[in-house]
């Protein structure tokens, strides 16, 4: 081989090589863009994840005041509610209420009547159905039959008596407090609420007169 050929063969050898170099440059460039990249991209998705849980963070919080208030509004009194809301109005109901009576003792009593008796002529004795025997044993010389006498006569025996304090008899009697809507309240109900009224309870006495007359 001849001097020039083997310096054209150097020659080309090294250009080989070095476009070589330069391809193999390009290639570390492609790669080292793409993982940039695809970092860049990785960070992005974990800064949306971040600021949504933020965003969601920050509308938890506004949202709790929110919530606070409508629980505060719906805490209002049963009493303010059912005032507004209702318009209550009286029941009454019939109640049976039996006889009440107790018992009270008597003595026996007694009256003055003049009465007919058989009296000694001597002593002034009562000898009603005994006055042979009273002249036997006194020595009186006799008796008179039918001679008036004021005596106590037995009006009433002693006794035990019942005694009615009040006759069996209906009332009518508040027995609580309905709406139009369907809604009832008990009369513990009804105080507790503010709707109660001692009118109203005397009421159902004015319409129990009424009813019996």
């Amino acid at each position: 081989m001849t001097e020039e050929n083997e310096k054209g063969r150097i020659e080309k050898d090294d250009a080989q090589e070095a476009t070589n170099e330069q391809t193999k440059e390009r290639t570390r460039r492609a790669l080292t863009g793409g993982v940039a990249a695809a970092a860049l991209v990785a960070a992005c998705a974990v800064g949306a994840i971040v600021g949504q849980a933020f965003i969601g963070q920050e509308a938890d919080q506004q949202a709790k005041p929110a919530e606070s208030q409508q629980a505060l509004q719906s805490a209002v009194s049963p009493s303010d509610a059912q005032a507004e809301e209702h318009v209550w109005k009286p029941m009454y109901s019939v109640v049976h209420v039996d006889k009440q009576t107790h018992v009270e003792h008597r003595d026996a009593t007694y009256k003055q009547e003049t009465v007919s008796e058989t009296v000694c002529n001597d002593c002034k004795a009562v000898i009603t159905g005994k006055a042979q025997e009273h002249i036997e044993k006194t020595g009186h010389s006799g008796f008179t039959r039918g001679v008036p006498v004021l005596e106590d006569v037995l009006d009433a025996p002693a006794q035990d008596v019942e005694v009615t304090d009040r006759e069996a008899h209906d009332e009518y009697r508040l027995a609580g407090y309905s709406c139009e809507c369907g809604k009832m309240l008990t009369l513990d109900e009804a105080k507790e609420a503010g709707v109660y009224s001692e009118a109203d309870k005397y009421q159902a006495g004015n319409d129990a007169a009424a009813a019996k007359n």
